[in-house]
């Protein structure tokens, strides 16, 4: 802000030369120097708001790591025109920006969701917890790596996706969150066994719980860490909710950075309401939710692939 300083300056040594003037000499000389006043309201009043709402530097874009998309193979490429940033945010738990989700649709007929932290409508990931050398900026996530989750599933009948998510041990700087197979490092969550990375503090390890329930939920209620339930409105037609957790601290034989998708949602996800009056209880993880429930309201059963 060295010239916003030098301005000032220049604006102080003008006054002091105006005062030792006639009444005359200084309203033509004050005139003169409105614009360079206005000038430096404006300049300094910026750079005052912009130091309040905490600035956000922009790094390079998220990359592939080895496995590149292919149209031939596996999930397929991303169409496009499909891609679409739903309505749906989540605060993270130690503040800072959001989390938000994004639909991907592939050339063969697959919904991919990512999730990220969120910038002005962009999605991506914060250099932090050894990600991007930690260097603190966005780096936005290309829509094209969603191609490369290895949970990327076929949409249902009607052309619609109808899927939940869990994704666990996920640091806070959004690296991988919706296991996509990208570049720039990271950490492992803290009970892995990796002597050669930079393992997560417990503090940035999040669980994300996430997903599109279809356009007949109305209502859905989930465990908290601290065990109070919390109801949410699922948003859009896509009937999406987002859920940010911090991490529990890892039991032995726990899974680090799992991945697990279903077309029912599962703990600590307790319920949900369909607009038909169904309410589907998934508070027991070890019993499967009645068939109404396990295929939901709206879902259409897709027709066999072809030979």
């Amino acid at each position: 802000m060295n010239h916003e300083i030098e301005a000032l300056a220049e604006l102080r040594a003008e006054f002091e030369r105006v005062a030792l003037q006639s009444s005359s000499q200084r309203w033509r000389t004050a005139w003169r120097w409105r614009p360079l006043v206005a000038i430096v309201v404006v300049v300094l009043g910026g750079a005052t708001a912009a130091l309040a709402a905490g600035l956000i530097h922009f790094g390079k874009p998220v990359t592939a790591g080895r496995h590149l998309p292919s149209p031939a193979v596996g999930n397929g490429t991303v169409r496009p025109a499909t891609v679409k940033l739903l309505a749906v945010h989540a605060p993270d738990p130690a503040g800072g920006l959001p989390w938000g989700m994004r639909l991907s649709i592939t050339t063969h007929g697959k919904g991919c969701l990512e999730v990220g932290r969120l910038d002005d409508g962009r999605l991506g990931v914060i250099g932090q917890d050894n990600a991007f050398g930690n260097d603190g900026r966005f780096h936005p996530l290309p829509a094209a790596l969603a191609a490369t989750s290895p949970d990327c599933v076929r949409l249902d009948g009607q052309g619609r996706l109808i899927h939940n998510e869990i994704a666990g041990d996920v640091p806070a700087s959004g690296l991988s969150a919706s296991g996509l197979i990208v570049a720039g490092h990271g950490c492992r969550p803290p009970n892995a066994i990796a002597p050669r990375r930079v393992l997560c503090p417990l503090r940035d390890e999040r669980n994300l719980y996430f997903g599109l329930l279809g356009p007949e939920a109305t209502s859905l209620t989930y465990s908290a860490v601290n065990g109070t339930l919390h109801t949410i409105t699922p948003v859009g037609p896509d009937g999406a909710y987002l859920i940010v957790q911090r991490a529990a601290k890892p039991t032995p034989g726990h899974i680090n950075n799992a991945l697990s998708g279903s077309l029912y949602p599962s703990p600590p996800i307790t319920e949900v309401t369909y607009r038909n009056g169904l309410h589907c209880n998934f508070a027991n993880p070890r019993k499967l939710p009645p068939r109404a429930c396990q295929f939901p309201p709206g879902y259409v059963t897709a027709a066999p692939d072809g030979p």
